[in-house]
C-alpha cells in the first residue's frame, strides 16, 4: 500500500451529473491510496473479509459487520493484510453531501452538523468533537440490507430513486446512530478490550520471554498491525514494547544471577531469550548500570 495522500473532491471525482451521493461495493485492491472526500461524508460498511483500516494515524483491524462514519477531509484507506490468508476485504461505501439530507447544510462536510436535523437530533452522541463514528465487531443484517437496497436503486435509476436513496440514507444513519447509542460507553468498552489485549500480551511475553519474540509476531497473535499494537502498548504501559521485554528479561536475569553463582553469563543470556551475549550485556548494563559480572559481585 502506498502512503501517498490524495483529496478527492466528491462532485468531480465520484458523483454522477445532478447527484449528491455515490454508492459502490469494492474490494480493497481497488483502493490503494490514502484519500479523503473533501465535500462529503462517508459511511463505510465491511461487507465481507478481514483487513485493516487506516484513518489518519490510527489503524484498526476490521472484519465483516464493522461500520464507520467518516467526516470529510479525514484521510483514510482500507487495505488487505497480504501476510494473512483472509477472505478478500469487501467494503460498501455511501458518500453524500450533507445538503442532500438537509437543505440547510451547505458548504460543510462536518457530519455532526446533522445533529440539528429533527430526524436525528436525539440520536447524536453527546461528544460531538470526534472525527468519526466506528462500530466494531457488530454484524447487523439491517445495515447490509439497507446497503443492498441503496445499491439497487443507485444502479437502476428508476423514477424517484434519489428520494428513495435519501430515505435509505436517513434510515441507515438512524440505525448506525442507534447502535452507537446502545454502546454509549463504547470508548470505555474499547479501552477495556485494548487493556485486556495488552494484559494478555504481557502474560504471553512473561510466559515465553526465553523465546524469540518480536513486535510483529505478538501483534499478529492479537489481530493487530505491528504499528497500531506498538502505539497501543506505549499508550497503556507508558513504555515501548521492546523496552518492556528487555526490562523483564533483565529482571529475570538478575534473579538467576542471585540464585546460582555457577551459571555462566552466556547461559543466563540464553535462558532469558538472548542468542547474542554481547547484546545481552549491553542491554543489561543500560538497564541496571552494571555489567552482569559486576552485578553478581555486588550480591556476593
Amino acid at each position: 500500500m502506498t502512503e501517498s495522500y490524495r483529496k478527492d473532491i466528491c462532485e468531480n471525482k465520484y458523483f454522477r451529473p445532478n447527484e449528491k451521493f455515490f454508492l459502490n461495493r469494492i474490494e480493497e485492491e481497488k483502493i490503494p491510496h490514502m484519500h479523503s472526500h473533501e465535500d462529503c461524508v462517508e459511511i463505510a460498511y465491511v461487507s465481507s473479509g478481514q483487513g485493516l483500516h487506516k484513518i489518519g494515524e490510527q489503524e484498526f483491524s476490521v472484519h465483516k459487520g464493522d461500520i464507520f462514519i467518516i467526516n470529510g477531509n479525514i484521510p483514510h484507506v482500507f487495505f488487505y493484510d497480504k501476510t494473512k490468508k483472509y477472505e478478500p476485504l469487501v467494503v460498501c461505501n455511501c458518500l453524500f453531501t450533507l445538503d442532500f439530507i438537509d437543505y440547510n447544510l451547505t458548504n460543510t462536510n462536518n457530519f455532526f452538523e446533522l445533529s440539528n436535523n429533527y430526524f436525528l437530533r436525539e440520536l447524536f452522541p453527546r461528544d460531538q468533537n470526534v472525527e468519526l463514528i466506528k462500530i466494531l465487531n457488530h454484524e447487523n443484517s439491517d445495515i447490509e440490507e439497507i446497503f443492498e437496497k441503496m445499491l439497487r436503486e443507485y444502479f437502476l435509476q428508476e423514477q424517484g430513486y434519489k428520494e428513495v436513496i435519501r430515505a435509505y440514507i436517513i434510515e441507515l444513519l438512524v440505525k448506525v446512530l442507534r447502535l452507537y447509542g446502545n454502546e454509549s460507553d463504547m470508548s470505555e468498552k474499547i479501552n477495556y478490550r485494548n487493556k485486556k489485549v495488552i494484559d494478555n500480551s504481557i502474560n504471553y511475553m512473561k510466559a515465553y520471554y526465553n523465546r524469540k519474540l518480536s513486535l510483529e509476531s505478538v501483534a499478529s497473535m492479537f489481530g493487530y498491525s505491528s504499528n497500531y499494537f506498538s502505539k497501543l502498548f506505549q499508550k497503556n504501559m507508558r513504555i515501548s514494547f521492546i523496552d518492556y521485554i528487555q526490562k523483564y528479561r533483565v529482571e529475570v536475569a538478575c534473579t538467576l544471577l542471585r540464585k546460582d553463582e555457577t551459571t555462566t553469563i552466556s547461559e543466563i543470556a540464553s535462558n532469558v531469550g538472548y542468542t547474542d551475549v554481547k547484546f545481552f550485556k549491553v542491554v543489561f548494563t543500560r538497564i541496571t548500570g552494571k555489567t552482569p559480572s559486576e552485578y553478581r559481585k555486588t550480591i556476593q
